[in-house]
């Protein structure tokens, strides 16, 4: 995996996490 992909999917999972 990218390390662009890698922090992107990170990104995501935070928001994902966060959202609550």
């Amino acid at each position: 995996m990218d390390e662009t992909t890698t922090i992107y999917m990170q990104d995501l999972i935070d928001s994902a996490f966060y959202r609550e």
